[in-house]
């Protein structure tokens, strides 16, 4: 199926959900009602009729994971937030990844890295040649003006080989573990919505997953959504939504797999959300203070979930 088959496709299944679930517009003005499309993340109401084919000018396919980490288009998300997220939460992913695999200068294109000398800082683009020599690229159109010329300025003092005493960050570029995090969150939030639809996403319990994945760099629940590693999934069990207990509090957890191109190694990831009716700041809170007063994650999964 074509990219645009398969938004319309979309759009028509989601449209029809909408129209069967008595979600109340944020103006108070009643249901959404028919032919409209809603936003997973933003909740923003798209009014197909309003727009019609202009309609994909605002909604694109999104995929989970990312498409440049393996992703699928799955589902809809609206333009601004696809790419909002892209920029905000995708690339602080890929750019985590690409450091755990040591992918420092196999990108032909090179790889951008902060490097520091005399007190000031830019970035450059670090590139391996086919001699195995490391070349460090600085260029006016990686950093702001008037950057480079002060970095050349503080480097004309320099007697022989420039030295650089451990500021040589390599893979430093956009990387965040509290970015990484939320990224990992998003995913798996839309994959729930992909599972489950408008039926899991679209209830207030929710809000506090979609103001942190909105705001990826503020505090807003407390980063115990990933308290899952790769010890704790049974083995051989295929990406999705399962039921699990953890320390006592039942669970979804959403499984998925992140695989750099080109790249044979698989990052899984095992993120916790809420059930259907559970408040998410009060789960990630009880969790929060049981890993608090214990040492061990006690996991046991039920079986593939249904909401």
């Amino acid at each position: 199926m074509k990219s645009k088959e398969k938004r319309e496709f979309l759009l028509r299944k989601y449209a029809k959900e909408v129209e069967c679930f008595p979600f109340v517009t944020t103006d108070g003005q009643g249901n959404v009602g028919k032919n409209s499309y809603i936003c997973p993340l933003c909740l923003r109401i798209f009014r197909l009729a309003q727009f019609g084919s202009d309609i994909n000018k605002y909604i694109t396919l999104e995929h989970i994971p990312p498409e440049n980490l393996g992703g699928k288009p799955l589902i809809l998300t609206c333009k601004d937030c696809n790419s909002n997220c892209g920029h905000d939460l995708d690339v602080y992913l890929r750019n985590e990844l690409e450091h755990r695999e040591g992918k420092y200068f196999s990108d032909p294109k090179g790889y951008v890295s902060k490097f520091e000398y005399g007190g000031n800082s830019v970035n450059s683009i670090i590139k391996e040649d086919e001699n195995g020599i490391v070349n460090i690229y600085v260029e006016n159109k990686h950093n702001r003006p008037g950057v480079v010329d002060r970095f050349i300025e503080s480097t004309k003092a320099c007697d022989g080989d420039l030295e650089i005493p451990g500021s040589f960050k390599l893979g430093n570029h956009r990387r965040k573990t509290e970015v990484v995090d939320v990224a990992i969150l998003k995913s798996a939030y839309l994959y729930a919505f992909y599972k489950f639809g408008y039926g899991y996403i679209l209830n207030t319990n929710l809000n506090s997953i979609r103001k942190q994945i909105m705001n990826p760099n503020e505090k807003i629940i407390p980063p115990y959504y990933l308290l899952l590693n790769e010890s704790h999934i049974p083995n051989l069990i295929p990406d999705d939504v399962y039921t699990a207990i953890l320390d006592g509090e039942k669970v979804l957890v959403v499984i998925l797999s992140f695989n750099l191109s080109g790249s044979n190694y698989i990052h899984r990831f095992a993120t916790i959300l809420p059930m259907p009716n559970t408040k998410d700041l009060d789960l990630y809170n009880r969790l929060k203070n049981n890993s608090e007063t214990k040492r061990e994650v006690e996991v046991k999964f039920v079986g593939i979930a249904q909401v």
